[in-house]
């Protein structure tokens, strides 16, 4: 089943998968997934792979949907399948067919601004440290919230797109209003998306932020 999931053969996963109802929502953490797999269901399974066509028939009515709030059922490792799909799988293809797993999730109603536990770091951080502008323009535009969401560290998502020089990511959050002079409390010390981009030597991220007036006077503690 992981390798059926792992080329998307949705087909052939739902002829292979046990009887229905107990086979999709069954957990799977005896499975070679890992010790973050905890308590993973195999919409969990397939959102790790980015398997849009099989994740299309999990949430099939009749099939998971039926489950309430299967679609946001956290693991054992406090993570829902949209966090999953948005920390594991992100195509570097142009077709960008692996994102379809997390706007297959968000169809589905998978809610946007869960943040993951413990640290309180959601969906768009987590895209924008894949650099994946695609899945970040989907969760935002489910959740334009997410646009200046901190986690437990005070981070947002435009400093997690500094700290790997995600322009594209920056540009499309800076497009919404993002705060471009958002400080955060990294190492002792207050750091803006100016310092986390010069940090990560991306010049095209720093005249990015320059031109739009971020501030070159803030401190670094």
């Amino acid at each position: 089943l992981l390798t059926l999931l792992a080329s998307d053969n949705a087909h052939a996963f739902a002829k292979a998968l046990p009887p229905l109802p107990l086979g999709c929502n069954a957990p799977v953490s005896l499975l070679p997934l890992g010790r973050a797999a905890r308590s993973w269901t195999w919409l969990h399974a397939a959102a790790a792979q980015g398997a849009a066509g099989c994740l299309q028939l999990l949430l099939m009515p009749g099939v998971l949907r039926s489950f309430h709030g299967v679609v946001d059922r956290r693991a054992g490792d406090g993570r829902a399948p949209l966090l999953i799909a948005s920390e594991h799988r992100h195509s570097s293809s142009a077709s960008g067919k692996d994102c379809e797993a997390v706007s297959c999730l968000l169809r589905a109603g998978a809610t946007a601004h869960a943040p993951r536990k413990p640290d309180g770091v959601t969906p768009a951080h987590l895209c924008c440290r894949a650099s994946c502008a695609r899945c970040l323009r989907a969760l935002l535009q489910k959740s334009p919230q997410l646009v200046d969401a901190t986690c437990r560290a005070g981070e947002t998502p435009l400093h997690a797109a500094a700290r790997v020089g995600a322009s594209e990511c920056a540009s499309t959050l800076l497009s919404l209003g993002a705060c471009i002079d958002a400080t955060t409390d990294g190492d002792g010390k207050l750091l803006t998306p100016l310092h986390l981009a010069c940090r990560a030597g991306s010049r095209r991220l720093v005249a990015l932020l320059l031109e739009r007036q971020a501030s070159v006077h803030t401190r670094d503690g």
